[in-house]
């Protein structure tokens, strides 16, 4: 975010596009705020897995571990944007991107477009190694024999206790 509210000083009449994973995007969080405040019209999509998937695929290709503490908890960044004085656009399914595309920029100001993404989308890094390759596979058999961590849980107890509150 930090660098999209640079790049539309810089260049005030060129459309800025952001486009970030959800570990990512909360990284920089706070400056919603401050892209609201300047009035930067920024149109920030952010692919929402609830994982840092990145950094799963780094444990797996370059130790050979089980990825571990990567899901997280979501805010509803829609909501989130709205009450940090930007326009904020939920997209849960494929065909209602485009329209969420199309409101996005017919809209003046900074503008958050969450898209909820397939957690299980596999990621393909620009190089894979044969050790990458070789550390991934023996990840992945690793988890077959790996409890699910009480991470997991915790994140699906708590969904459904919102959930039940809404």
């Amino acid at each position: 975010m930090p660098q999209a509210i640079g790049a539309s000083f810089a260049a005030p009449d060129t459309q800025v596009v952001m486009i970030a994973g959800d570990g990512g995007f909360q990284m920089s969080i706070q400056d919603l705020v401050t892209a609201a405040m300047y009035e930067r019209p920024i149109k920030c999509f952010i692919l929402n897995n609830g994982c840092y998937k990145f950094i799963e695929f780094e444990e797996a290709s370059h130790d050979g571990n089980v990825a571990s503490g990567t899901k997280f908890l979501n805010p509803d960044y829609a909501a989130l944007a709205e009450a940090c004085h930007c326009k904020g656009i939920s997209v849960s399914e494929y065909d209602e991107l485009l329209p969420a595309i199309e409101e996005a920029f017919a809209h003046d100001g900074p503008v958050v477009v969450d898209c909820n993404v397939d957690p299980n989308a596999l990621l393909i890094p620009p190089a894979v190694t044969p050790h990458m390759a070789a550390n991934y596979v023996k990840s992945e058999i690793k988890s077959w024999f790996t409890a699910p961590s009480d991470d997991a849980k915790r994140l699906a107890d708590l969904a459904a206790k919102h959930e039940q509150e809404h």
